[in-house]
């Protein structure tokens, strides 16, 4: 019975036809050239309840994995752990200590039309923040050794800078 779904659902597809599950109702999305295949749309309608109860088995199957997959654990560290750098963060280091780190850097700058939501904004980069130890991670040393130092998402405040205040204050937004 179940290969009779799957095979209901790929005659459907290849003919233009997409069959979707929503809110446990059966709909299909008929091609644009309105053309339709009579007998096939009275083997759906057939056999309609066995199509509903696969579709909704593989959506609660495709949800279960992608919640599954989304879930993310945090790596466990204690205060004391010193993670080594990698190659490429002590060739950064070295450029950094010979030369300074300014083509490094990528600075935005964002015009925002009306009035930005502040908290919500702070919150939104606050969980990317929290998500991402990269965007945390310095570099220190101890006793000549460098190593990694994430540092707590606590510790993060957006900080912003209204166009208002700047052009009270006489400076230009020229080439903005």
């Amino acid at each position: 019975m179940l290969k009779k779904a799957i095979d209901l659902l790929h005659a459907a597809k290849n003919k233009g036809i997409d069959i979707v599950l929503h809110n446990d109702q059966l709909q299909l999305k008929l091609p644009g050239n309105g053309a339709v295949d009579d007998a096939l749309i009275s083997e759906i309608r057939t056999h309609k309840k066995l199509i509903v109860e696969y579709l909704s088995d593989e959506s609660l199957k495709s949800k279960k994995i992608s919640q599954e997959k989304n879930v993310i654990t945090p790596v466990k560290r204690t205060e004391a752990s010193r993670m080594p750098l990698s190659f490429a963060q002590e060739r950064l280091l070295f450029i950094d200590k010979l030369q300074g780190s300014v083509p490094y850097h990528l600075p935005w700058v964002f015009r925002v039309a009306g009035k930005p939501d502040i908290g919500m904004l702070e919150a939104a980069f606050r969980m990317i923040i929290e998500r991402h130890e990269v965007l945390r991670t310095v570099f220190r040393s101890h006793e000549g050794v460098n190593y990694q130092y994430v540092i707590p998402s606590e510790e993060w405040r957006l900080s912003y800078l209204d166009a208002g205040d700047i052009t009270s204050h006489g400076a230009s937004l020229e080439g903005f």
